[in-house]
């Protein structure tokens, strides 16, 4: 799950690691929307650790 995640984080961190394209013409909403649905279940999953 997190590599999927994991993916997202140098081009768009780093544009110019994506040759001859953006991230804003690599990565569209359906990309945006699928990054932060696993982050919000990371983010669920160490709260649960954390709170414990």
């Amino acid at each position: 799950m997190l590599l999927e995640l994991d993916r997202y984080y140098i081009p768009t961190r780093y544009p110019d690691s994506l040759p001859d394209i953006t991230p804003s013409k690599a990565f569209g909403k359906n990309d945006g929307q699928t990054a932060f649905e696993i982050a919000s279940i990371f983010i669920d999953k160490v709260k649960e650790i954390v709170v414990v």
